[in-house]
């Protein structure tokens, strides 16, 4: 929620106009989040059920090794096993929260240069992620319900550029928004904290059918790139027997284990028979045509 600093200064608002100044207008916003934040914790528990079902139904467990760990750090491996998350072993989300969840990211420190993201990281992260967009739509709600008073807590030169309610709330968001980035920080903890107290039992009921549906979705992802890849590779392999046919018209016996590059005698030619393709039928050829990355460039080109 920041402006870009570099086009816009930062501008010295009027504290003292009452309930059109940038204080007064942040505190009315403030306190509207405060009045509709408990209608989001049904929509909260409902993404939390949802991500629960497919995480524990549908993923297995990794384990962190460190049996390899070199002197300097002490990171870790993850290792992927074949055991399945049994909801008997645990009560709450709390049980689960240090388990890693497959992926990593650098820390860029000495010693634990890598760091497992776990359950509990990436909850959090959906916490800051969903107070923030609920924060963002009360402000913007907020912002056009009182666009008078948000238009008139600017001064007159911000006035000029922020000239709808919305951008005038990014320019007050520039001076005051730490009242909104508290609140926000405040929530998502709170959404954190209830979070890990969830029945895990009654998660994996609730989120049955999203869980469901998202692997099905996935699974027929999967199968359609599948079919995809089937489909290309019939037109790859159509297009090197036709370039083959054409090659043996034109130029000669096609050599079938040749890694081609530019500098064979017989590359011109093979040149002036590929630009004689189009674009999409020479593209068919990258990755069934043996050659040097030049020439695959010269294949993936649109150009001759």
């Amino acid at each position: 929620m920041k402006t870009d600093r570099a086009t816009h200064k930062a501008h010295t608002l009027d504290e003292d106009a009452g309930r059109h100044g940038p204080r007064a207008v942040f505190t009315a916003v403030v306190e509207a989040a405060r009045e509709r934040a408990p209608s989001l914790k049904g929509r909260w528990r409902a993404q939390v059920a949802a991500w629960a079902a497919y995480a524990l139904r549908y993923n297995t467990r990794f384990e962190i090794d460190h049996s390899t760990d070199p002197p300097w750090d002490c990171s870790g491996r993850l290792v992927r096993t074949d055991e399945r998350f049994d909801p008997a072993e645990c009560s709450t989300l709390r049980d689960l929260w240090d388990e890693p969840n497959g992926q990593t990211r650098a820390t860029y420190t000495s010693g634990y240069g890598m760091h497992h993201i776990t359950f509990g990281d990436e909850l959090e992260e959906a916490a800051r992620e969903a107070t923030y967009a609920f924060l963002e739509d009360v402000g913007m709600d907020h912002a056009r319900e009182h666009a008078l008073d948000y238009l008139s807590a600017l001064d007159e030169e911000t006035r000029s550029w922020a000239d709808t309610a919305e951008r005038a709330f990014w320019a007050l968001d520039e001076q005051c928004g730490e009242q909104v980035l508290d609140l926000q920080v405040r929530l998502s903890w709170q959404w954190v904290e209830e979070a890990q107290s969830f029945i895990v039992s009654e998660l994996l009921s609730e989120g049955a059918f999203s869980a469901r549906r998202r692997r099905q979705l996935e699974e027929a992802a999967q199968a359609s790139a599948s079919r995809d890849a089937e489909a290309r590779l019939g037109l790859a392999r159509d297009a090197l027997e036709r370039l083959e046919r054409e090659y043996q018209r034109r130029i000669g016996p096609f050599p079938r284990r040749h890694h081609f590059s530019k500098g064979d005698a017989c590359w011109p030619a093979l040149r002036a028979l590929l630009a004689t393709w189009s674009p999409e039928d020479r593209g068919l050829l990258v990755g069934v045509l043996p050659c040097s990355h030049s020439i695959e460039a010269f294949l993936r080109s649109s150009t001759e």
